[in-house]
């Protein structure tokens, strides 16, 4: 299934209001836990 990008865009709720963070991507986030093993397994 395809989808089309120009519908993958989100409408904003106060036309006015800007994105004050503007990330182009993410390259990997960094998870600080107690048990290594536990929170992988949670998270995958």
């Amino acid at each position: 299934m395809s989808t089309d990008k120009s519908s993958l865009k989100l409408e904003k709720v106060i036309p006015q209001a800007e994105d004050f963070l503007p990330l182009l991507g993410t390259d990997f986030v960094e998870l600080y836990v107690g048990n290594a093993k536990q929170a992988a397994f949670y998270y995958q």
